[in-house]
């Protein structure tokens, strides 16, 4: 069974979207529990090459993306398609990674204003607005990442 994190009922604004941010980035790595490195690269979906270990390697560069290059204008170092990993990487190490990335944008937001902006793509974003994407990317990844072991524990994945 999966521990999940519970958010505060009664918290202001920046803390809410905070724990329920980091109510789902903690539930990736419950997810991947107990997965092997084999299990890991299996493709779900023929014809996706969607993987668990591409999942978590999708979600560290969205953070990356997000946070350090449009909130602080750094240079985007994401791999052009990041849901390729690297076979020799095993997924504690980009477990780690993510977590390395999770805590760099929290460090990032903590010092911006919710109201804070930054334009991208013809389109002005706040914090606000960055925070709860990455949550949505986050919830929709871990349903396909829970959907993956499923497929694995059943024996419906193959390669």
């Amino acid at each position: 069974m999966l521990t999940r994190l519970h958010p505060p009922i009664a918290a202001d604004e920046r803390a809410s979207l905070n724990a329920f941010l980091d109510g789902a980035r903690a539930a990736i790595r419950a997810s991947c529990s107990g997965v092997s490195d084999t299990d890991a690269r299996r493709i779900a979906l023929p014809g996706s090459g969607l993987t668990l270990c591409g999942a978590v390697s999708h979600l560290r560069w969205a953070e990356a993306t997000w946070f350090e290059v449009a909130l602080r204008g750094e240079r985007d170092r994401a791999p052009t398609q990041d849901y390729l990993t690297d076979p020799d990487v095993p997924l504690a190490q980009l477990l780690d990674e993510y977590d390395a990335q999770c805590d760099l944008s929290r460090a990032i937001v903590a010092t911006l204003s919710l109201d804070t902006s930054v334009a991208g793509g013809g389109t002005r974003y706040n914090v606000r607005w960055i925070l709860l994407h990455m949550l949505e990317e986050t919830r929709r990844l871990l349903g396909l990442i829970e959907a993956v072991r499923e497929l694995v524990a059943a024996g419906s994945v193959t390669g």
